[in-house]
């Protein structure tokens, strides 16, 4: 399990007469809106050697989030974050954790033996090189996501711009579809507090544990029955009881609706006896950015949090003002510019509510006092810089934050799991996460 501190500026380990090579941020600024306000906060430049042997490193803290296989393309948004935030680092994980443990690093200025506190200064540090020789710029996609991934480009590709919104909503039920559920685990309708809901629990099994689940779906699509297989994963591999959410949705059903039902089901759940210490509020999407605001208004409302929360590929700026909606919108084989605007039409029509609204863009928002956020995204999405600046906001707020990056990774790619290995390995980082923050109970 990969942690973070919370937010501290960086401070730059290296005197300027040291002859080291420095690699500093480049000097330019990215292009900001109300929702993307710059930090004064400058970053300061890692400065490392640089050998065949060795990863660079740096003794500066550790930054608020940790980034997980960052692509090595100095892309915009991810320089943007790490600006910000003032850190001039990135930490690795996953991919090289545990391979490194002969290799020369350094945290909070301390000798480290855990190759998630490896510093590589950003953005360009060449190729690194671990004890078994392997040495890369990022893991190559498996071939079973590259197979999906040809399918949905075509898909893309065939797609029309008329389509009807009964037609997104049966597309999507059927998108999901193709995973397939893991025999054995029971679903059963539910209403929780006033809210149609349904269970997934592994038969035989009393979970002691419960993760609340809001689906994705720009607000406007999306369903439980769509979700049931992802859902049924999640189960087995949280070993919990997952409690999906079917909130109304716009535009029958504007905001703040889809909020209402998400606080309902969880003070219903509450009230049922469910302790909140174990339970843990998630989503994707659409639903990610609910799992935000679900939380921002429960703390408001001085109701007990739950402890912790998933964001899978969260939509958090319903102004789509991040960088990635224009820089990533070719790589993206799901999502478009045109889509999420008229998702989020749909959702504020009739409203007071704008797209700066912190209830509907919780980046616009004050995040003190959430409880730890897990955090996925994958560098082929529009929602890249959503993923990054909510980090970026939880961490200026201190919360404990851990920011996932998988390189050439699609949408809400974890919910994918098992079609392809990149899924099951986010899945079952999600497992993880749950049974620690959950007290590892059974």
């Amino acid at each position: 399990m990969t942690t973070t501190r919370p937010f501290a500026p960086a401070q730059d380990s290296t005197s300027e007469s040291e002859s080291r090579p420095s690699f500093a941020f480049p000097t330019q600024q990215p292009t900001t809106t109300n929702d993307e306000k710059p930090s004064t906060t400058s970053a300061t430049s890692a400065t490392s050697a640089i050998t065949n042997d060795h990863i660079p490193h740096s003794t500066t803290s550790l930054p608020s989030h940790t980034l997980n296989n960052p692509p090595r393309n100095n892309a915009p948004e991810l320089q943007a974050v790490m600006r910000q935030a003032g850190v001039a680092v990135l930490c690795v994980s996953g991919s090289f954790a545990g391979r490194c443990s002969g290799i020369e690093k350094t945290a909070m200025g301390t000798n480290c033996t855990n190759a998630q506190y490896c510093h590589i200064p950003w953005p360009d540090v060449g190729t690194w090189k671990g004890n078994e020789g392997e040495t890369g710029r990022g893991i190559m996609p498996s071939e079973q996501f590259q197979g999906l991934l040809q399918v949905l480009e075509a898909g893309r590709a065939a797609q029309t711009a008329d389509r009807t919104l009964e037609e997104w909503r049966e597309m999507v039920d059927q998108f999901l579809g193709i995973v397939p559920a893991v025999e054995g685990v029971d679903t059963q309708p539910a209403t929780v507090g006033g809210v149609p809901c349904e269970w997934s629990r592994v038969s035989g099994t009393t979970p002691t544990r419960t993760i609340f689940y809001l689906h994705g779906g720009g607000y406007c699509i999306g369903s439980v029955a769509g979700y049931r297989s992802p859902m049924s994963h999640l189960a087995a591999t949280a070993e919990a009881a997952v409690l999906s959410v079917d909130y109304r949705l716009a535009p029958e059903h504007p905001y703040p609706s889809a909020l209402d039902d998400a606080v309902a089901a969880y003070k219903g759940l509450l009230d049922g006896g469910t302790d909140p210490a174990t339970i843990v509020i998630g989503g994707d999407s659409a639903g990610g950015g609910l799992t935000v605001v679900t939380l921002l208004t429960l703390r408001d409302a001085g109701i007990p949090l739950p402890a912790a929360a998933v964001c899978i590929s969260p939509w958090t700026d319903l102004g789509m003002s991040g960088t990635s909606m224009t820089q990533k919108a070719e790589a993206d084989p799901l999502l478009t510019f045109a889509d999420l605007a008229m998702f989020a039409g749909h959702y504020l029509s009739g409203t007071e509510a704008t797209a700066t609204t912190p209830m509907v863009t919780p980046i616009a928002g004050d995040l003190t006092g959430l409880p730890p956020l897990l955090v996925f995204v994958g560098t082929a999405e529009i929602l890249l810089s959503d993923a990054t600046r909510l980090a970026e906001a939880a961490g200026q707020a201190n919360v404990r934050t851990t920011l996932e990056i998988a390189d050439g990774m699609m949408h809400i790619w974890p919910l994918f799991a098992p079609l392809f290995p990149e899924a099951s390995d986010a899945l079952k980082q999600i497992g993880t996460f749950v049974k620690e923050q959950t007290g590892n109970i059974s």
